[in-house]
């Protein structure tokens, strides 16, 4: 019975291969040419089908003709009428440019829509000229006559004016056109400027900004977003110039106080557009990009128009923006730990502060106060696990040093300094090497050569040198004692290479230079001292060389009966 029913399945099977090899011969036969379901063989070294040299040329030939005739065409079009309507034409009323303005504008609107299917390129272009000429058709209410219909500082005028801007981006949004935002946002701007006032661009700005930072969110456009801050700051900067838009003289005479609440509270709006992006793929340049472009285009503005302003105010105005930047980098870094916009807000908000200490702070204390930083840019660092922040920091840390002993004539004790913040940094990263996941320790021996040159340089020229050999053997005890409390071996070294220094001192200075008494208490301390390193270390190698007793194992129950049971076989 069951091979019976075997056999049945075994034939269904066979009946249903050969009923598919039936249907696929069909399928063959009608997609093949000449009706047969014989195959072509397909020759093995086949090469990709090259696009000839006339046919690139041609496509080419389409690409000027078809696209940038297009747009240069449009773009020509729409200054010519822009052109036009700022003719001052006698004997017409002032309303009659701007009404033909708004009438050409729903012309080109209406093209648009009848070349929408035949000609969706051209159609596009000619939408944007609409846009525009439609901003412009309301500007000319206001300006380009000798005798304007509104002005436009007053309620009406800045009214139309917006409105148009603002209608400009709603079409610009329903297009969904980065191009088209693009040029809204510059319709926006340019209506902030026009007006003249001064209260309006310290609310229109920000909101401008947190606009822009939406848009970016929504269209998850990095190139968008720079191009949006280029045109804000760029506005806020002619604001600081003097507005020459509006025919005023090119000068920095607007209040660094009055631009600082233009720039922050937009450089703020701007900067969450990249930290509330929706995209939570992993972080890319662009988006670094677009912290360097918030940093360069907003503090270059600040700072730029801050220059003429009193040293109390510039340094309000950096400490302002250091802390803005450091409260970018921290919530970056909490949001998405991210690396590369951390460090770029990080790093402005240390230089912001390093500039508000050199206009605070005259030489030499100056430098203690930036030593002193370079201790909290090493611990942020470690908090935000960037190696790039302390590599950068050290070199900062190391031009301060170069600084210091240029512009410095005379020693003031602060090159000890130097080599304390050296070993706290030093320690520090020590302390947390797994947060930065340092694999040399490269950063810490360099922070440690550096307190290393730095002691005995700045005794040398502080202590008198009679007793410089002393101190320099104090300095060693100092390193033995760290050794001794920390358990690092890199101290002991640094207390081994000390006193060979100081025996090439004495050897070579203390022979020719000090007298007798300071000569022979520099020999004698310094031999105390050498043989009292020798035999520690004699005392601990010894220590490390006896044997150790270990005491047997101890013989479980079970193992002792099985002794005992072998012993009495």
């Amino acid at each position: 019975m069951d091979q019976t029913t075997h056999q049945q399945d075994i034939a269904k099977l066979t009946a249903l291969i050969a009923q598919l090899e039936r249907r696929i011969s069909l399928i063959e036969d009608r997609l093949s040419p000449s009706g047969s379901s014989a195959e072509t063989p397909i020759a093995e070294d086949a090469s990709p089908v090259r696009v000839s040299s006339a046919e690139a040329e041609d496509e080419l030939e389409y690409q000027v003709g078809q696209n940038w005739f297009a747009k240069t065409g449009i773009v020509v079009l729409a200054f010519g009428m822009g052109f036009l309507l700022t003719l001052p034409i006698q004997g017409i009323p002032s309303y009659f440019p701007p009404l033909i303005g708004g009438v050409c504008a729903l012309g080109l609107y209406a093209l648009e829509r009848a070349w929408r299917e035949s000609y969706p390129l051209l159609a596009k272009y000619i939408f944007g000229a609409g846009m525009a000429l439609m901003y412009f058709a309301a500007l000319r209410l206001c300006f380009f006559s000798p005798s304007p219909v509104l002005s436009a500082s007053s309620v009406p005028g800045t009214a139309i004016l917006f409105a148009a801007s603002i209608l400009a981006s709603v079409l610009a949004l329903r297009r969904r056109s980065t191009s088209l935002f693009a040029l809204a946002l510059t319709c926006v701007v340019l209506s902030i400027l026009v007006t003249g006032s001064t209260w309006i661009p310290v609310i229109a700005f920000p909101l401008a900004g947190a606009f822009l930072s939406t848009v970016r969110t929504q269209f998850k456009s990095s190139g968008l977003h720079i191009l949006g801050m280029a045109v804000l700051f760029v506005g806020i900067l002619l604001e600081g110039v003097n507005n020459p838009l509006l025919g005023r003289t090119l000068q920095l005479t607007a209040s660094p106080l009055w631009i600082s609440s233009l720039v922050i509270p937009t450089l703020l709006a701007v900067a969450i557009g990249t930290l509330t992006r929706r995209d939570h793929r992993p972080e890319e340049w662009m988006q670094g990009a677009e912290s360097i472009a918030a940093i360069v285009l907003g503090y270059g503005t600040l700072s730029l128009c801050s220059l003429s302003a009193e040293p109390p105010v510039i340094v309000g105005i950096h400490l302002a923006c250091s802390g803005l930047f450091l409260g970018l980098a921290v919530a970056f870094w909490i949001k998405e730990r991210s690396t590369i916009a951390t460090f770029f807000f990080a790093m402005a908000g240390y230089l912001a502060l390093s500039i508000a200490l050199a206009r605070q702070f005259s030489a030499p204390a100056v430098f203690v106060w930036l030593a002193l930083q370079s201790i909290v840019v090493v611990a942020t660092a470690v908090w935000f696990r960037s190696r790039f922040i302390v590599v950068a920091n050290f070199c900062i840390y190391l031009v301060i040093i170069l600084s210091y002993l240029i512009a410095v004539q005379e020693e003031h004790g602060l090159t000890l300094g130097f080599g304390v913040v050296a070993l706290v940094s030093a320690r520090i990263l020590n302390w947390k090497k797994h947060r930065l996941a340092l694999k040399t320790e490269s950063m810490r021996n360099a922070y440690l050569a550096i307190a290393f040159l730095a002691f005995p340089y700045a005794l040398y020229h502080l202590v008198p040198h009679e007793y410089v050999s002393l101190s320099w053997i104090g300095i060693a005890g100092l390193y033995y004692a760290l050794n001794g409390v920390i358990r690092v071996q890199k101290y002991r070294w640094m207390g081994h290479f000390t006193l060979m220094i100081t025996v090439l001192y004495v050897v070579v200075i203390g022979i020719i230079q000090l007298d007798p008494v300071y000569r022979i208490v520099s020999f004698l301390a310094l031999a105390v001292a050498l043989l009292a390193v020798s035999m520690a270390f004699t005392r601990l190698r010894s220590r490390r060389s006896l044997p150790v007793m270990k005491a047997p194992p101890p013989v479980r129950p079970a193992a002792r009966a099985d002794a005992h049971e072998s012993h009495r076989s």
